[in-house]
């Protein structure tokens, strides 16, 4: 039975081969801990493993009625054969909205999201649990993944061409998606096209900086243009790295972001829908239950912020038109076909 591993500080350099595909000293898992899946998670609904080639998505959910179903129907469009989704405890319809989805190995628990790694310990256990050596795809449920060519390249041919070039996670950073109005005018209904509901983001406000460690990083987008003051400034980490072939041992800093060393380019973004008409009272209940990092400083600032984060258009916006919108822009690099 697969026993969750909690992390530690692995204290030195990791093999060389490692680093260059991707992997990178940090956060390592410790298996000494006795403590089994189903201690921590609970089966509601699961269907036999699948192959090996296959295509796992996985989420970890609280409260996503709203973004599921064109979180969903993205993503099996772009060849995703089984979604692993925990539920964390919703009270709106989530629960009952997987369950019918027959692609959707639904797993439950009320454990807490900030003890859990936000999310990572429930990550890297069901990794274990579906089998260590391939592709997993790992996002929220208020993004989707956007590559160059994606009409006509899916996930397995993603795969397939990274393990060509020896590189074992795609880069993709976080861009925030909003309308051209305020977000309480915008009436999004369950089902919905994200894209057509929030189809801008900011053209001119993202930048590259050099971290003291040599990672370039990319920063801006609205959050930072509309909550920086000279005395206050606000910086968002948008650098994830969502679609990566998972190695038992792999470091494991966030579920997000585990590859502190990787210096490839951006050749994926994840679109980014915060910017709905439910942000006041998803950043009201983010504050009330404090589990996001630093007991959820970020949201208070969302909060004290409201009334600027409520109308992000500005003279800057850009209309998204598929992935080349990024790329003319230089945000993300055209895909190495």
């Amino acid at each position: 039975m697969p026993h969750i591993r909690r992390p530690r500080d692995a204290g030195g350099v990791l093999p060389a081969e490692r680093q260059e595909n991707g992997y990178a000293r940090g956060m390592v898992m410790d298996s000494q801990v006795d403590r089994p899946l189903d201690h921590i998670l609970q089966r509601v609904r699961c269907q036999p493993t699948p192959s090996p080639d296959a295509t796992i998505c996985m989420i970890v959910a609280r409260n996503e009625e709203l973004r599921l179903p064109d979180c969903l129907r993205h993503h099996r469009k772009l060849g995703v054969d089984r979604f692993v989704i925990v539920d964390n405890d919703s009270s709106d319809g989530t629960s009952s909205y997987l369950r019918q989805q027959p692609d959707v190995d639904l797993w439950s628990t009320r454990n807490s999201y900030g003890e859990s790694g936000f999310g990572g310990w429930w990550y890297y256990s069901l990794a274990e649990q579906y089998g260590f050596g391939r592709w997993y795809l790992l996002i929220d449920a208020d993004e989707l993944l956007v590559y160059p060519d994606m009409e006509n390249r899916g996930l397995r041919d993603v795969a397939r061409r990274l393990t060509e070039l020896g590189v074992y996670a795609m880069r993709a950073p976080m861009i925030d998606m909003y309308p051209d109005k305020p977000l309480d005018s915008i009436e999004y209904r369950a089902g919905d096209s994200l894209i057509e509901a929030c189809p801008f983001f900011d053209g001119d406000s993202y930048y590259i900086i050099q971290s003291q460690k040599g990672r370039t990083l990319m920063r801006g987008g609205p959050r930072q243009r509309l909550l920086s003051t000279e005395e206050r400034p606000f910086t968002v980490s948008l650098e994830k790295f969502p679609f990566r072939f998972w190695v038992d041992g792999t470091p494991f800093r966030h579920h997000a972001s585990p590859f502190p060393t990787l210096r490839t380019p951006p050749i994926g973004a994840l679109l980014h829908f915060k910017f709905l008409d439910d942000l006041g009272s998803r950043i009201d209940a983010a504050v009330s239950e404090g589990e996001h990092w630093n007991g959820a400083a970020e949201y208070i600032r969302y909060k004290e912020k409201y009334e600027a984060l409520r109308s992000p258009f500005y003279e800057g916006s850009a209309r998204y038109e598929g992935p080349d919108s990024l790329v003319r822009r230089g945000i993300i690099a055209r895909f190495p076909w």
